[in-house]
């Protein structure tokens, strides 16, 4: 088996601090999506409270399960210390994403190997 890491397309998360995030080499001061193999990066939205479903429209559009995911994490870190921000944070966001990720193609092989089921 031979495992090959493409460099140039791998974002790497350097350090994360108040107001700034470093991603490779490059220090970025503003609002991203950040995404398998690319940045978005004139994302409209200025402040959390202030999202529409127009502004996630443009991420959603990119992948629904990595950004539900990445919501549900980020909102545990703030509203995670009641029981209910963790159910709405990653029982509710974070399980969406990965339903979408995981559980969707899972249950399309059993469909499509039925004779091979243990080893999906």
């Amino acid at each position: 088996m031979k495992v090959a890491i493409d460099p140039v397309s791998a974002i790497t998360i350097r350090h994360v601090e108040r107001g700034a995030v470093t991603i490779g080499d490059e220090v970025i001061r503003e609002n991203v999506v950040l995404l398998r193999d690319r940045i978005v990066r004139d994302w409209v939205a200025k402040d959390l409270l202030a999202l529409t479903i127009t502004d996630l429209g443009d991420a959603l559009a990119h992948q629904p399960e990595i950004i539900l995911l990445g919501t549900g994490c980020l909102l545990a870190s703030f509203i995670g210390n009641t029981p209910g921000g963790m159910i709405l944070s990653f029982g509710v966001i974070g399980g969406l994403g990965v339903g979408f990720a995981y559980v969707t193609p899972i249950a399309t092989c059993v469909k499509w190997f039925p004779d091979k089921r243990g080893m999906i």
